[in-house]
């Protein structure tokens, strides 16, 4: 199987993964999990949670508004000149939540 390369810093540096394969046919997960978005003093606070019976939360993406998307790994700072925040999320069965949680700022 071929390897994944991912540009996750939008730099010239690949991280090379293998690929792992979701599939919510093979889970009775079918429900993609709840992100939720909390802005506070400038710090914006990711939270995702999957059903009660679900394969649990696999990744986080949160976007800037303006900017690419990005994994998210804790809270960040949030200058006052963006205008929207979005946040979605993915279970381990590949269920993907979109379009997520979404803050306007303005």
């Amino acid at each position: 199987m071929p390897r994944l390369r991912l540009n996750p810093r939008g730099e010239n540096h690949f991280d090379e993964v293998e690929p792992t394969v979701l599939s919510a046919q093979e889970s009775a997960d079918s429900d993609p999990p709840v992100t939720r978005l909390a802005i506070r003093d400038g710090m914006v606070t990711v939270t995702a949670n999957d059903n009660d019976n679900g394969s649990g939360v696999f990744r986080t993406w949160y976007i800037v508004e303006g900017e690419t998307r990005r994994l998210y790994e804790g809270p960040f700072p949030i200058s006052s000149s963006v205008a929207a925040v979005s946040a979605f999320s993915e279970d381990v069965a590949g269920n993907l939540e979109y379009p997520g949680a979404r803050v306007e700022l303005q």
